[in-house]
């Protein structure tokens, strides 16, 4: 008897993860990107990111590339956010499914969102009430779970301190992240 799932799913984040640091590109084209993503069976879809429109343009058009969405019946569209003002523009921009990252790494966390780990998870608590206030669901993801490239390897207590917090807060789901893939089966 196999211990390997009978299936997997997959969320498939080139609109948002493999676009974010690109030139801006426009929203027709994501949106031909889109067709294709949703062509080749994937149903879950991380659409773009709510974050701010200056450190991250090429993802400035959030709100109308989730007005699009709903033309992608049977694709469940989520949304990286950063902030609670993020969640909102996502939630308000019509999903109903967010991801919120925090790294367990301060340096990465500086880098990444400008504030300290423990400022992030101070975060969860709104973010997730946010979420739920609009009957939507919130994924927290520790990022930098293993390795971050700015600090070294990652305690597992700065890990379990994220997660600890957004279970406790109510997170709909939790992802631990190997952010710069560095973690091998074998250790």
């Amino acid at each position: 008897m196999s211990m390997l799932p009978s299936h997997v799913d997959i969320r498939e984040v080139s609109l948002r993860d493999g676009l974010q640091i690109e030139t801006p590109i426009p929203l027709s084209a994501k949106l031909e990107m889109l067709e294709a993503i949703v062509a080749t069976g994937v149903r879950e879809v991380e659409a773009t990111a709510f974050v701010s429109p200056t450190k991250v343009p090429a993802l400035a058009d959030a709100a109308e590339l989730a007005a699009e969405l709903r033309r992608f019946d049977g694709i469940e569209f989520s949304a990286l956010v950063a902030s609670p003002n993020g969640a909102k523009r996502a939630l308000a921009a019509g999903l109903r499914s967010i991801e919120y990252v925090v790294s367990a790494a301060d340096g990465h966390s500086r880098a990444n969102v400008g504030r300290s780990s423990a400022e992030a998870i101070a975060q969860i608590a709104d973010i997730v009430a946010i979420a739920h206030d609009s009957d939507a669901t919130v994924e927290v993801i520790v990022a930098t779970a293993w390795d971050c490239p700015f600090d070294g390897p990652t305690p597992p207590q700065r890990v379990f301190e994220v997660t600890s917090v957004a279970r406790e807060h109510g997170a709909d789901r939790l992802a631990i992240a190997d952010t710069i893939g560095t973690t091998t089966p074998a250790g």
